[in-house]
């Protein structure tokens, strides 16, 4: 055999390689589908909207939660990989922590074929509180013995984690201040300073969100503000406020910690009936210089 000749003969890695994929068809011509390789996300992936992440039945505090998810095994082997999928239910949240059985949609061991083999999961139910806020976010985790997930939730940087993140907040028509509340969540043991910042989406996610709220997208002047819940903007006064009204707010927090804050949206034109536009909050970790959660916030009216 020639020098430098690559050898077809030796092992060959036969452990799973799985991804809860964001895109199935190529992102740009000749491009890969997910296939896990382009983590962290960035646009043009949405990384709150996993559309493999499905709920089958309406969200409603009180009502029972059908969902269902989708994975893929890039492995090289030949045998079929029997991954753990799991699935929770949270709070809308910029980071995700204290995961256990009261807020579990459901766990399951999901068969899928190697070399870019698909599986469903079993539909999975549990019954949501009726103390449960009115939008909850979908995170999913799948792992196996031999290609574990990370120990962090991180569904933007992990290709075994995904999250189902949207929010929907129907005003009257004509109404053009609006206020959403979430969480942010430090998914570390130790403490952090983050930074969480809103900013508009881009046009091709006002498109995916299309095809699930069902209305007319439309990219209208907003401003933004962000602060931390039972806060108040102050006026013409510069320094911190300032930051907060220019969708940027800087939190430290304790490993696991959560913190109220709260989103206020002023549209610089009112929506028609049938329309809608979103915005997006992404948590950052300042000294990773990473994002570590996201969550997307939709702005809709009912159409007549």
């Amino acid at each position: 055999m020639p020098e430098n000749q690559p050898s077809d003969v030796g092992p060959v890695d036969d452990r799973p390689a799985l991804v809860i994929p964001y895109w199935t068809a190529p992102l740009v011509p000749g491009g890969p589908p997910d296939d896990g390789s382009q983590r962290p996300l960035s646009a043009p992936v949405v990384s709150w909207l996993c559309p493999a992440i499905r709920a089958l039945t309406p969200y409603e505090p009180g009502a029972e939660l059908t969902v269902q998810v989708d994975i893929v095994n890039w492995g090289l082997g030949n045998a079929t990989a029997l991954p753990i999928v799991t699935v929770w239910w949270m709070d809308p949240s910029t980071g995700f922590a204290a995961m256990g059985p009261s807020n579990r949609v459901g766990l399951c061991v999901v068969p899928v074929d190697p070399r870019g083999g698909t599986a469903s999961t079993p539909a999975m139910t549990t019954a949501i509180p009726p103390t449960a806020p009115p939008h909850v976010c979908l995170l999913a985790c799948v792992s196996h013995p031999d290609d574990q997930a990370g120990s962090l939730p991180d569904p933007i940087g992990d290709r075994h984690w995904a999250q189902h993140n949207l929010a929907v907040v129907t005003v009257q028509p004509g109404q053009s201040m609006i206020g959403f509340s979430f969480w942010a969540v430090s998914p570390y043991r130790q403490q952090a300073v983050f930074e969480v910042r809103v900013r508009q989406v881009t046009h091709e996610a006002l498109v995916s969100v299309a095809r699930i709220v069902r209305a007319e997208p439309v990219r209208t002047e907003v401003r933004l503000a962000l602060r931390e819940a039972g806060e108040m903007l102050a006026p013409g006064r510069a320094g911190a406020d300032e930051k907060r009204r220019d969708g940027r707010l800087q939190l430290a927090l304790e490993g696991g910690a959560r913190r109220p804050v709260y989103l206020q949206v002023e549209l610089g034109s009112a929506l028609r009936p049938g329309q809608f536009t979103a915005v997006e909050v992404v948590q950052l970790d300042v000294r990773r210089e990473r994002a570590t959660g996201s969550v997307g916030v939709v702005v809709t009216t009912r159409a007549r």
